[in-house]
């Protein structure tokens, strides 16, 4: 074998090791969607009237300004946690299919595993 190809197939061979031993970056794939009649999302209703609806879906992380006073949560097939302010802030735990009627003043963010 010529010296050239002997380079290349182990530099290609380091590579592949590499590749296998790294652990690969989680993706923040979360969508923020319509909720329709679907239940298997993550729904936030808030608002002053509790009449505003806002879902997500997949796991990641996202910011959420503009969610104010958080009336419930349902979570549907759904697991994670949202970074709230009421008097302090906290995160709210949530499993799947939970939901509650909650009063928060606002949601910061929102993380589903």
């Amino acid at each position: 074998m010529s010296r050239k190809f002997t380079k290349v197939v182990m530099t290609a061979a380091m590579a592949a090791t590499l590749a296998v031993g790294l652990p690969a970056a989680q993706a923040s794939a979360i969508d923020r969607l319509g909720c329709g009649n679907r239940t298997d999302l993550l729904r936030l209703v808030y608002g002053l009237e509790g009449k505003t609806n806002t879902c997500f879906a997949n796991a990641g992380k996202i910011s959420t300004p503009g969610i104010l006073y958080l009336k419930n949560i349902s979570s549907g097939n759904n697991a994670g946690f949202a970074e709230v302010v009421s008097n302090s802030r906290w995160n709210y735990n949530f499993s799947k299919w939970h939901s509650a009627s909650v009063d928060i003043y606002a949601v910061n963010s929102v993380t589903i595993y």
